[in-house]
């Protein structure tokens, strides 16, 4: 047990001390556009976990994959790129990058803006205590 303790003491450290490094910085592409594809159901953005197919009908579609909706490409939806015809989505950044930033159009912002909450927690039990947890919160 006092071994597993110590593996997991310098697995942390180890962990922890790579976060405080840092990490190289990545490009993260921003979709600028007025009109975003969205799931029909559940109004999820389209992104690269989205699969690109076709339809029952033979036509172009998205399957969403939080609600597994299909969602047919219209060619008279504003929110439908021409890209998303083709079977090269290197043109869609939000096809092929895990992470994108979409800036909100005028239409889908809130009127009155709320403030944000947050929640914070901290394990705090005899176990984290052991594994140095509480030396990492400063």
């Amino acid at each position: 047990m006092l071994y597993l303790q110590i593996f997991h003491k310098k697995f942390l450290h180890f962990f922890f001390s790579k976060l405080n490094n840092g990490f190289t910085k990545i490009y993260l592409p921003i979709i600028v556009n007025e009109h975003i594809f969205r799931c029909r159901r559940c109004n999820t953005y389209i992104n690269s976990k989205f699969n690109i197919g076709f339809s029952k009908t033979m036509k172009r579609a998205a399957t969403c994959n939080i609600c597994n909706c299909e969602n047919e490409f219209e060619n008279t939806n504003p929110a439908v790129k021409s890209d998303y015809f083709n079977s090269d989505f290197n043109g869609s950044p939000e096809l092929t990058c895990p992470t994108v930033d979409f800036c909100a159009p005028n239409n889908m912002k809130h009127v009155n803006p709320f403030s944000p909450h947050y929640i914070f927690m901290i394990d705090i039990s005899n176990f984290s205590f052991q594994l140095g947890f509480p030396s990492y919160v400063k």
